[in-house]
């Protein structure tokens, strides 16, 4: 009996021991993710969005399924026009638990700006279940969009290379039914 009660407090300290050392290793990579997140953050406050983004890919590094993280970089995506890497982005943002509500808008909205109206009407929904009144109000758009596609305009657009030269052109002239 003595020596199984040995045993077992030597197994305890060996998992104490673990237990604190893995605190100790952890510790400082917790501090640095939040260095990173304070300095992506005032980036992305200060809108300098290339910069928060290589700040976010840091600390992505050291969480990578932060929502945080995911949301924000997604957002600078977002402002710079890149909106197949804002999608990318968004789709791991929301897939975890604790994603805010104005990232499932903001993907909604990046993917009715890419032309998938079905899947932003989804996330348009699933925003309304917070704001009803615009989530419903932006999925009846991807509806109008759909069907203003199926609608022809009539015109023809073409490329006039005999008309651009290679300086700034503004505003084409017509003269006698030409440009």
């Amino acid at each position: 009996f003595v020596y199984s009660s040995t045993f077992c407090t030597m197994k305890l300290s060996k998992v104490t021991v673990l237990t604190i050392l893995a605190f100790l290793i952890s510790a400082p990579l917790f501090a640095q993710f939040n260095s990173l997140m304070r300095k992506a953050n005032k980036e992305y406050e200060l809108h300098a969005f290339n910069q928060a983004i290589e700040t976010y890919k840091e600390a992505l590094q050291r969480r990578p399924d932060d929502p945080e993280a995911l949301g924000n970089m997604a957002d600078c995506y977002r402002q710079l026009n890149e909106m197949v890497e804002a999608a990318k982005y968004y789709a791991r943002s929301i897939a975890q638990k604790k994603v805010e509500a104005r990232h499932l808008l903001n993907y909604a909205h990046v993917l009715k700006a890419l032309g998938q109206y079905d899947e932003a009407k989804r996330w348009y929904l699933e925003y309304a279940k917070d704001d009803p009144m615009v989530g419903n109000h932006y999925a009846q758009t991807c509806d109008f969009a759909k069907n203003q596609q199926q609608i022809s305009t009539g015109l023809l657009v073409s490329n006039e290379n005999k008309v651009n030269s290679p300086a700034s052109d503004f505003g084409p002239t017509f003269v006698q039914g030409q440009i």
